[in-house]
């Protein structure tokens, strides 16, 4: 599965000048030496989603305070930020392990991405259970040791379900639109525009374009320029691994503007 991506000071302090998304978007890490080699921190490593509050509707930090605590909390050297905006729904619900959010009728299963299968698969965990063994005081630990058992079942196999799903769908689409360009961690283009949508989800197109340079070239691997002015702008990029010295494409801003739309309405899935 995926992981988030660790960010610099000022990468965080750039992520939370945006309202969040999604929650669970960004996430904060901490490092505890007496944690090294325990069985759910073997690094010594905690995690948990960084949000505004503890109200998961609020989705915009306050500044400036937010950005005096970060600079505070990362001169530690012990913690710090990540973004896990390039994470599908799913994989942020697995790596908050299916809590927080909307819960699902186990109470058990947080939304805050598409946990169906694993609120499903819950269910009919739950269902297997003889009658009299699921009364209380048995209930909670039961019920606690079977949502444990099908979470690690998914975090371990649901990555594979869902790449082969993907290669069976990228095959389709394939047929019918041609090859697209990957990275090496398997994004396309729209799936870059897609991260500056969530990253970005409160500004305007216009805005989010200068940020598509900087992304375009990590995505790529390649130094992107800009040509034009106004709508008629564009950048040129080359392909990721594109074996082709003449393998350079560009985007004007224009079809930026249509694309970042459809996402943003939902228009446009991978």
């Amino acid at each position: 599965m995926k992981q988030p991506k660790r960010l610099t000071l000022q990468q965080a302090i750039n992520a939370t000048k945006n309202a969040l998304a999604r929650p669970g978007d960004l996430r904060w890490g901490q490092f505890f030496p007496q944690l090294i080699g325990h069985s759910d921190y073997p690094n010594g490593e905690m995690r948990g989603p960084f949000v505004p509050s503890h109200d998961f509707s609020v989705m915009t930090f306050p500044q400036p305070e937010t950005e005096n605590w970060l600079r505070e909390l990362y001169a530690k050297g012990d913690w710090w930020l990540e973004s896990a905006t390039h994470l599908s729904d799913r994989e942020i619900a697995l790596l908050s392990d299916g809590r927080g959010g909307v819960m699902r009728p186990s109470g058990l299963v947080g939304d805050w991405g598409d946990a169906i299968e694993l609120e499903q698969d819950l269910q009919d965990a739950f269902s297997l259970i003889p009658d009299g063994y699921a009364e209380l005081p048995i209930k909670p630990v039961v019920y606690n040791i079977i949502r444990d058992v099908v979470l690690r079942l998914h975090k371990k196999y649901a990555p594979d379900a869902d790449f082969g799903r993907a290669q069976s769908e990228g095959q389709a689409r394939k047929a019918r639109k041609g090859r697209y360009a990957k990275s090496d961690d398997d994004r396309t283009l729209e799936d870059v525009i897609r991260i500056l949508s969530r990253e970005h989800h409160n500004e305007k197109p216009s805005e989010v374009w200068t940020h598509l340079k900087t992304s375009l070239e990590e995505w790529s691997g390649d130094k992107v320029t800009e040509s034009g002015a106004g709508d008629s702008r564009k950048y040129l990029y080359k392909r990721p691994n594109s074996a082709d010295s003449n393998g350079g494409r560009t985007i004007s801003y224009g079809a930026f503007r249509k694309k970042l739309s459809e996402i943003r309405d939902g228009k446009s899935g991978i």
